[in-house]
């Protein structure tokens, strides 16, 4: 299954947001993403613990009591409806297994396995998980991965400890953050079993195989076969509760070799709450809106941006003002214009101090009317 994951915004969460956020951290080529702060190590380093090598299957479920609504004979995978969460809930708990297996030619055996803990709250929106790496798996640079949504912002502890914090791109919709809005599972899931207490949720499960794999998903490639999988869906409200894929595949995530094929097993559960959940910033992690900087900065800056020596942010000023801005201000604070450059809707400046350069620079956002300023010391 490997990136099959994706499905389940797995590898979305890891390979993309942990990727980007490592490489722009340590110095790789992506770029940072607007409006994101970042602070220093705030954590010790996170003792890898040997994986689990048998997986425990789903306890079995309680049969609950006959109701007068029965279950679909079957399930659309491709309804996009399937994946929102009903309004009626108030939170619920998140638990993720995601495990990796194989036998290697020289007797020994390959493991690894990420696990997920947190929840979701409904009003205010907030979102909290936290994934460990354990064996052969990995996050690149470390075995721990927070996430947080608070107050429309997304915190990211990375394994390194460093904090982003990013009210730009809101790419978590909490309920649906580890399900599949992307195409890779579609077509009818047969019922399996109907009326079954899951996760204390009255409930239908429906049957997953192979056949429900759209091949043609470019995230599809590293699936060879669904053995056995389920989804089990709540009677009243029609949103998911829980999920089992057990099959075979690759994964580079848990394997650290996206070839060798392996048993893999993952299950997601939903547990509703009758109370809300306290989700909490991070400690260490800075609001986006705070701006740490020596610089100048306009009063107005909007979609901030801390990350490795560069700042940028958005401002509603004309041009002609943020260019006298920096021109004041920084020959106030006792920095030398070596350069410049301004030719309306583009300005570039570069000062020196006691042999200091930081340059500036000015560019229309072509998606607003407003100026992006970025300030990189060099």
């Amino acid at each position: 299954m490997g990136r099959s994951m994706r499905w389940m915004g797995v590898l979305l969460l890891f390979l993309g947001l942990a990727s980007l956020a490592c490489q722009t951290l340590l110095g790789g080529g992506e770029e940072a993403n607007e409006n994101t702060n970042v602070a220093s190590p705030t954590e010790e380093a996170v003792q890898v613990i040997p994986p689990t090598k048998t997986v425990q299957p789903p306890a079995e479920a309680t049969q609950p009591p006959a109701t007068a609504a029965g279950p679909a004979q079957s399930l659309n995978l491709s309804d996009p409806g399937l994946y929102d969460a009903p309004p009626a809930l108030t939170a619920n708990q998140i638990d993720l297994l995601f495990q990796y297996e194989r036998q290697n030619d020289d007797g020994s055996t390959t493991s690894g396995q990420v696990t997920g803990t947190g929840g979701r709250v409904v009003q205010p929106p907030a979102l909290s998980l936290v994934f460990n790496a354990e064996g052969s798996a990995n996050f690149v640079s470390g075995n721990t991965f927070t996430i947080v949504q608070s107050e429309g912002v997304e915190y990211f502890v990375l394994p390194t400890g460093n904090c982003v914090a990013d009210e730009s791109q809101q790419r978590l919709q909490g309920f649906g953050v580890l399900l599949d809005t992307g195409g890779i599972l579609s077509g009818e899931a047969p019922l399996l079993e109907a009326g079954v207490l899951v996760n204390g949720v009255l409930a239908d499960r429906y049957a997953l195989s192979t056949a429900n794999v759209n091949f043609s998903h470019p995230t599809a490639g590293d699936i060879t076969e669904i053995e056995q999988g389920s989804i089990a869906v709540a009677r009243d409200g029609g949103y998911v509760v829980q999920v089992v894929l057990d099959g075979r595949g690759t994964s580079a995530l848990l394997a650290g070799d996206a070839v060798t094929e392996g048993d893999i097993y993952y299950e997601l559960n939903f547990t509703p709450t009758a109370e809300s959940l306290a989700i909490a910033i991070p400690a260490g992690c800075p609001g986006a809106s705070e701006i740490e900087s020596e610089f100048p900065v306009l009063e107005d800056a909007s979609q901030v941006t801390a990350v490795s020596g560069i700042l940028t942010y958005q401002s509603n000023r004309p041009f002609d003002e943020i260019v006298a801005f920096y021109q004041e201000e920084m020959a106030a604070a006792g920095w030398a214009t070596a350069n410049e450059f301004i030719d309306e809707p583009i300005a570039s400046f570069l000062f020196t101090k006691d042999g200091r350069q930081v340059q500036i620079s000015v560019v229309e956002d072509a998606a607003s009317d407003a100026f992006i300023v970025a300030i990189v010391e060099q």
